[in-house]
């Protein structure tokens, strides 16, 4: 379903080539988190289903930004929302890199 909804947002762009940033926010209605997914296999769900469709393969993906959102107004509508941002075509892009590998560094 991820990859229809995708492919349909898509239209008739063609996979990036370049590395890639994700951001993710999945927000959910229940209060019960233990019956929900662990958010890092619905991360690994959502790269695998843009595959061929955001970026040629997951591998491309640097850097992820993901949260879960629980409140009970979301209870008749969950949904998820995923930002691709090609980081080639984002200004200053040395800098995004070095923003980037010094977080992942802990400075």
């Amino acid at each position: 379903m991820i990859a229809k909804i995708a492919r349909n947002n898509a239209g008739y762009m063609k996979p990036s080539l370049n590395p890639i940033r994700l951001t993710i926010k999945v927000c959910v209605g229940k209060d019960d988190l233990s019956k929900m997914p662990d958010l890092d296999n619905q991360i690994k769900l959502i790269m695998d289903s843009l595959n061929g469709i955001a970026y040629k393969d997951d591998s491309q993906v640097v850097c992820i930004g993901a949260s879960r959102v629980v409140d009970i107004k979301f209870q008749d509508k969950e949904f998820t929302t995923v930002m691709v941002d090609d980081l080639s075509k984002m200004p200053d892009l040395d800098n995004q890199i070095k923003l980037i590998t010094d977080s992942l560094r802990g400075r």
